[in-house]
């Protein structure tokens, strides 16, 4: 998910899921073994409050694969340091899953790292990367230029007068990003060297690793890593949770027919994009539901009001999601923000522009 769209300051709570629901801000960094010489890599949040992707490891008995390179290039040197107590092979190839600058932004450290290392991602992936980020990158050093500027006049650029609460605030985001904005001051983008347009298989040794692209779900270049001995599916945002991922829209119709091709697979877990290791389906089909009823509802939305002159505003205000939100959000604050901005606005347009089209 590109998740620079917004920033989101949050109370950073970590509990146990057994008493608390599983929440959007992850506090600290976890590193959980999913078999011999398979490991997940959950992130803790940026400072700026954005979420980095979860990384997956796999150690074969020729190659090593590493699944996404999350936010902060710190992270992912840490990351580097502790594959190299895992194994002395270098990582022979790194996986874009997607394009946003939380799975791929410390692709430069592993290759500064391992300079021969294979960067693999779908076509459409690197075409979006190539054409997003520098822009991205530059957006974000101007807003926090705006922040730092109204900070400084105590007002909006309407003119309006902050609170003192509001300024408080405003100056913790801005430490915060100044923080990472430090960080990636000198930071060069690098790019996918090796591009797919479908399925592709990794010969590590032992094991024959399957890249697949079954089409767009959450970008249009959406890719999963399938490691058929462990049975273990690495889907990125195609599937994130607690809240899935369809900021700005995402593909809902072609979605549906991807998570209901993943629901026919044979796999023991799912890494996915964001948030814990799935054990099961539950989840998956409750992702399939949430889409099946957005699509439906904006549908009767639509054809009640008539494609031509409706508005995707007033779509989004009449279709009623506030079943799925205490679904997913269980009522944690954080979560329901996220559903808000990622299903009831981003899911809601994605399913209103496929009709368009």
């Amino acid at each position: 998910m590109l998740n620079k769209i917004f920033t989101i300051q949050l109370f950073i709570l970590f509990f146990c899921e057994d008493l608390f629901p599983q929440s959007v801000v992850t506090a600290n960094r976890e590193v959980v073994k999913l078999a011999e010489n398979v490991y997940m890599v959950r992130h803790k949040d940026a400072p700026d409050g954005n979420p980095q992707g979860n990384t997956t490891i796999i150690i074969g008995a020729k190659k090593v694969i590493v699944v996404d390179a999350c936010y902060l290039p710190s992270a992912a040197r840490e990351d580097i340091a502790f594959i190299k107590t895992l194994t002395s092979k270098p990582v022979d190839y790194l996986i874009n899953t997607h394009w946003h600058a939380d799975h791929q932004q410390g692709n430069t450290a592993y290759a500064n790292a391992f300079p021969h290392i294979t960067i693999i991602a779908h076509e459409e992936t690197a075409k979006e990367m190539i054409a997003f980020e520098k822009k991205d990158l530059n957006r974000y050093g101007q807003g926090l230029d705006s922040l730092k500027k109204q900070i400084k006049t105590g007002k909006s650029d309407d003119g309006k007068a902050f609170t003192s609460s509001e300024l408080a605030d405003m100056k913790q985001l801005s430490a915060e990003e100044d923080s990472v904005e430090t960080e990636l001051v000198n930071y060069l983008p690098t790019y996918p060297n090796m591009t797919i347009s479908g399925d592709i298989n990794l010969d590590i040794g032992n094991e024959v690793v399957q890249i697949l692209y079954l089409g767009p779900v959450h970008t249009r270049g959406d890719i999963l890593v399938f490691l058929p001995i462990e049975k273990i599916l690495i889907t990125g945002d195609v599937l994130a949770c607690p809240i899935p991922y369809f900021f700005g829209g995402g593909y809902p119709y072609t979605g549906v027919k991807v998570l209901e091709a993943i629901n026919q697979m044979d796999f023991k877990c799912i890494v996915p994009g964001h948030g814990e290791l799935l054990n099961d389906k539950i989840y998956l089909n409750q992702v399939i539901d949430l889409l099946k009823s957005a699509i439906s509802l904006v549908e009767a939305e639509v054809y009640k009001e008539g494609l031509l002159g409706i508005k995707l505003e007033n779509v989004q205000k009449a279709v009623d999601l506030s079943a799925f939100k205490k679904q997913f959000a269980k009522g944690n604050k954080d979560n329901e923000y996220y559903f808000d901005e990622s299903i009831a606005k981003g899911l809601v347009e994605g399913c209103f522009n496929g009709m368009a089209k």
